[in-house]
């Protein structure tokens, strides 16, 4: 909450290479789920190929939501 640098590994801590880390992996799971269904089936009503973005920036936005959340409750 307070924008300030910080050593690494306190509870909370954000960082470029964990952000770019979860973008990377969200994108690697909505390839692999690409790979799994065909760009031509539905997936929940949408097609997947539209899904794989919302699914890569969802990577990113859960990581920054656990550590808005989760950095006042865990142990500093």
């Amino acid at each position: 909450f307070t924008f300030r640098p910080t050593h690494r590994g306190p509870s909370g801590a954000v960082s470029f290479i964990g952000l770019g880390a979860s973008t990377l992996g969200a994108l690697v799971i909505g390839c692999i789920s690409l790979i799994r269904f065909l760009d031509t089936d539905p997936l929940c009503g949408l097609v997947l190929v539209k899904v794989i973005p919302v699914i890569t920036i969802a990577g990113p936005c859960g990581a920054l939501l656990d550590s808005i959340i989760g950095a006042p409750v865990r142990a500093k």
